[in-house]
């Protein structure tokens, strides 16, 4: 089965929502205080030291965090297929 990684530049993030809307399983509002977007704590998403949260998904996952991803006005949403290295948005 196929692994993807989503990695989410946190720091771009303007707080609009629309990936907690469209994927409420994996994106959450305001865990920080700081009125943006997390990767899920329940998911335990990875902080590298720039401050991006990364996460290790499987194919079931992968259409609704696609969807999150178009859904987020500055693109700072990216998934890459972890087997081939092509990202897919």
């Amino acid at each position: 089965m196929a692994k993807y990684k989503i990695v989410y530049e946190r720091n771009s993030c303007i707080g609009v929502a629309s990936c907690a809307a469209v994927n409420g399983e994996f994106w959450v509002m305001d865990q920080s205080g700081d009125e943006k977007a997390d990767i899920a704590k329940g998911k335990n998403p990875t902080i590298t030291k720039e401050g991006n949260q990364e996460l290790i998904i499987e194919e079931k996952d992968l259409a609704k965090n696609i969807e999150a991803a178009e859904n987020c006005p500055v693109n700072i949403i990216h998934i890459y297929n972890l087997e081939t290295g092509e990202r897919l948005i």
